[in-house]
């Protein structure tokens, strides 16, 4: 519970007690020798959460932006995670808070939400959608487990569909498929 292990296989590599890499899930042999380099060549490295090391995010804020929303649109909610979080204020921090939520959601593969049962399955399957990018699968199931959910998660779920929206661009057919159905 203390490392929020939820699935399996679960890898943390540690260094003076405290988490320096880690990775989810079963990965090709050629990842787990990249992880255990990494370990072995500088403790220090941090991770995403994903295997992937931190970059530093860009200076420009609009650049930095432009990185997280690429991230995000190829599935990889930890590294945008570490693009936005900080982000500095102007005119993107707006967009950059509700691109925030998305790739938290997307590292925590969903867990974040704190639902039991069939919705956390729904929410476990959107995060997994969205790592694939299968935007179509995740909006479908994020609606199902809005629809499945207490006042408040339902607005945490609306945040999170929000995000997409904002990710996909006003102008993309599932935006408009979906936000109408986004009470």
């Amino acid at each position: 519970m203390q490392y929020g292990i939820q699935g399996i296989p679960a890898v943390k590599a540690f260094s003076g007690g405290r988490v320096v890499d880690e990775f989810v899930g079963a990965q090709p042999e050629p990842m787990v020798r990249q992880f255990i380099g990494r370990v072995k060549g500088g403790a220090q490295t941090t991770s995403t959460g994903n295997g992937q090391p931190r970059q530093a995010p860009p200076a420009d804020p609009a650049q930095r932006l432009e990185e997280a929303r690429r991230l995000l649109k190829n599935g990889d909610g930890c590294r945008a995670q570490s693009m936005l979080s900080g982000f500095p204020s102007g005119p993107q921090a707006a967009e950059a808070g509700r691109l925030l939520t998305l790739a938290q959601f997307i590292c925590t593969g969903g867990r974040e939400m704190g639902a039991s049962g069939e919705a956390q399955a729904q929410y476990a399957q959107a995060a997994s959608a969205m790592q694939r990018r299968e935007m179509s699968a995740a909006l479908y199931n994020l609606l199902v487990a809005m629809n499945q959910e207490s006042a408040g998660r339902k607005d945490r779920t609306r945040n999170i569909m929000e995000a997409v929206f904002t990710l996909l661009g006003e102008s993309d057919a599932l935006t408009q498929q979906y936000r109408p159905l986004v009470k």
